[in-house]
């Protein structure tokens, strides 16, 4: 509440973004916004890693349609990782659900299909979808 900003406090302003270029330089001045961390963009260890944990839980369940085995599910984040050069995790997991929808919508317009995402299903929204991220 703006009430407590005129109290002694000592008050901690944290800002985030991923377009720094866009910020005022004023506000990026000593005195306002004057520290500035900048977190990179992860690796393709870390980006293959972060695609395991969005489908391991499908892996689990059976709704990864082609993937069989932890080596399966390996070599498909391998290859995502690959193609998502630059990707944050958010990204990624857009990717993930994009790639859901996909299988869903694909369920609902036949019915007799299984509810799973496939390998295509990744393929198509990371490289279809990496133009809006």
């Amino acid at each position: 509440a703006t009430e407590d900003m005129s109290s002694n406090t000592p008050t901690l302003v944290v800002a985030i973004t991923n377009r720094r270029d866009l910020i005022d330089p004023a506000l990026l001045r000593a005195g306002r916004l004057e520290i500035h961390v900048e977190v990179e963009s992860p690796s393709k260890a870390a980006r293959a890693e972060i695609l395991r944990l969005q489908l391991q839980h499908m892996f689990q369940r059976g709704r990864l349609e082609g993937v069989d085995t932890m080596e399966d599910l390996t070599a498909v984040t391998c290859e995502l990782a690959e193609m998502s050069d630059g990707c944050t995790g958010a990204d990624l997991a857009a990717v993930v659900r994009a790639a859901s929808s996909r299988a869903l919508e694909r369920f609902s317009l036949s019915g007799d299909a299984p509810c799973a995402v496939t390998v295509p299903d990744l393929m198509l929204s990371m490289a279809h979808d990496r133009s809006d991220l």
